[in-house]
């Protein structure tokens, strides 16, 4: 919540259920609810400004995947639980148990058929190879919004069902560029967004679990302006951020809500912004990333100039340098020399030349290097 409220977000629904462990004992499900909305109420989370939902998920490859959607089903239509606001499928396509005619059986439909309050969102089309997964997703689930959605815009036969469906029933794709980067599915120049966007399928810029990847959703944002064109980019930005919230499973009051508080931000923007890009009014209109995340500075090597230390030849030769010093006896200059020589090819590996004039810790360290520098070469040894 606070990482998203840094990024300007308003809303997360995210996975997680009611079971969990405490000290090897399994909670009560009415303690863990207890929990979460308190935790929800603490200051530093209203802070945040981030308004939190969540969804129960299934894993489609689970040994007991069936008995899990029906426990859902009925947790979901039980009303008892207003926070939870969906059910999502997740789990590897190409596992044949994931099979999506294995885990809806008979029974199974008729439960989903007659649960109104169930939403679904479905993990589907998170491969290369083309298949009939997206469609499966919208026909036996009757999803709203279809994780990932890749691989069906290339075969004729299935493109023309799926976009059939997808337009009339109004389904969302939730896009996962970084994830479908990181795992090798497809790379960000491969992704079908832009085509998602010129075929007029609503979708949106989600992170599939960004501490996975070492990312944030700016992040997403950023690899999204790689591939649509500049004099888009600023409508295609604004239609993905609403299609967020309208597509989202939060409750009709709320939503209308945040869908109101978004256009109104948008506006101000526009009216600010837009229009009367100068140098006095650059520094209102854009700001700096509070940090930058692992996954940016390796996929934007001019974002972080002091790149994190990488292990090469030379980390080799100077921790040979460093065993060496330790084995030569407590505090000998020559010792001192090599642990010194160690330190300051680390912290140069770490932040670079300029580390040198950042912190008084590296001053002692550079101290440290000289005096013993100077106590080796007199013959300390």
């Amino acid at each position: 919540m606070k990482q998203l409220g840094k990024e300007n977000a308003v809303y997360l629904e995210t996975m997680t259920g009611l079971k969990f462990d405490k000290n090897c004992s399994e909670v009560k499900q009415s303690d863990a609810l207890s929990y979460i909305e308190k935790r929800l109420r603490e200051t530093d989370a209203v802070d945040s400004g981030v308004v939190v939902y969540f969804q129960q998920h299934v894993p489609r490859t689970h040994d007991h995947a069936q008995q899990r959607l029906l426990k859902v089903i009925s947790f979901l239509d039980s009303g008892n639980f207003p926070r939870w606001v969906g059910g999502n499928i997740v789990g590897p396509e190409h596992d044949d148990r994931g099979s999506l005619d294995l885990l809806v059986t008979p029974k199974i439909s008729a439960h989903l058929s007659a649960c109104k309050s169930c939403r679904w969102s479905v993990h589907a089309g998170e491969l290369r190879c083309k298949n009939w997964n997206v469609l499966d997703a919208i026909e036996k689930f009757n999803a709203s919004r279809i994780g990932h959605g890749l691989n069906w815009l290339d075969d004729g036969n299935i493109m023309e069902e799926t976009l059939k469906r997808v337009r009339t029933r109004d389904i969302l794709i939730e896009t996962n560029l970084v994830s479908n980067k990181a795992l090798d599915i497809l790379g960000a120049k491969e992704h079908p967004l832009l085509r998602f966007l010129q075929h007029h399928i609503s979708t949106c810029l989600c992170t599939d679990d960004s501490a996975m990847w070492g990312s944030t959703l700016t992040d997403e944002y950023m690899l999204a302006a790689t591939l649509i064109p500049s004099e888009k980019l600023f409508d295609a930005f604004f239609q993905m951020g609403f299609d967020s919230l309208k597509y989202s499973f939060a409750p009709e009051d709320e939503k209308h809500i945040l869908l109101d508080q978004y256009q109104n931000r948008i506006n101000e923007f526009s009216q600010s912004c837009l229009g009367n890009l100068n140098e006095t009014s650059a520094e209102d209109c854009y700001q700096t990333p509070n940090s930058i995340s692992k996954f940016a500075c390796a996929e934007w090597e001019g974002l972080c100039p002091n790149k994190q230390m990488q292990p090469n030849i030379w980390d080799m030769i100077w921790c040979a340098l460093y065993v060496r010093g330790l084995g030569r006896g407590f505090l000998r200059p020559d010792r001192l020399f090599d642990m010194s020589l160690f330190y300051f090819y680390v912290m140069y590996r770490i932040f670079g030349w300029n580390f040198i004039w950042d912190s008084l810790v590296r001053h002692a360290i550079l101290i440290t290097f000289v005096i013993s520098s100077v106590a080796y070469l007199l013959g300390g040894r």
